[in-house]
């Protein structure tokens, strides 16, 4: 690998989209080059912030659009 990696090429492989043979070659790149390990471990820290964030609850006047929507369909799928 010739050149450095980009954020969105590394979540990618961060998040197993990328084949073997590619995978390969982005582990084999971190390995050795400073500033792509550097990058990765931010998103490495933005990943556990995320997760660690509570959600948000939805807010109402969703929640029951969401259940009419479900109802709707439950009862066109009936007939």
């Amino acid at each position: 690998m010739t050149s450095h990696l980009d954020a969105d090429v590394l979540a990618d492989y961060r998040e197993g989209l990328l084949g073997e043979r590619r995978s390969a070659r982005i582990r084999a790149h971190l390995t050795g080059c400073a500033q792509c390990s550097s990058l990765d471990a931010g998103l490495a820290e933005v990943s556990k912030l995320l997760a660690s964030t509570p959600t948000p609850p939805m807010p109402d006047h969703l929640v029951t659009r969401l259940e009419n929507a479900l109802a709707t369909e439950t009862t066109a799928r009936s007939k």
